[in-house]
């Protein structure tokens, strides 16, 4: 990479963290004022509650696209490869005509089964 652009991607990633920070310190000092209203004591006080709140949020967040991100490889991995479509032609590999391992009994990773149907 160049010099320029890693200074652009390292300002961009400040940046965005910086934003996030101040983000959660109005989020906490909401909740906080929020609790102050309800409760006897100083907003200070409730405003560790607001930094939780805030971080099971993000947590929440995470785990939720971690899970998607999931899902999706999975659902990736489930399909058969186009080269594992089709009966081999070659008669050196397994499945291929005159091959003693039948097209039908390998499974779609071109692994034989065992034991055959």
């Amino acid at each position: 990479m160049s010099a320029a652009k890693s200074l652009a991607m390292s300002l961009g990633v400040t940046t965005g963290l910086t934003g996030l920070v101040y983000g959660e310190r109005l989020f906490a000092a909401g909740v906080g004022g929020a609790l102050e209203r309800g409760l006897p004591g100083h907003e200070r006080l409730y405003r560790p509650l607001g930094h939780l709140a805030a971080l099971s949020a993000r947590s929440g967040l995470r785990y939720e696209l971690m899970r998607r991100v999931d899902h999706r490889i999975e659902r990736g991995a489930e399909q058969v490869e186009a080269a594992y479509g089709q009966a081999p032609t070659s008669r050196l590999v397994s499945g291929g005509p005159g091959s003693r391992v039948a097209w039908q009994t390998l499974s779609r990773q071109a692994g034989a089964t065992w034991p055959p149907p």
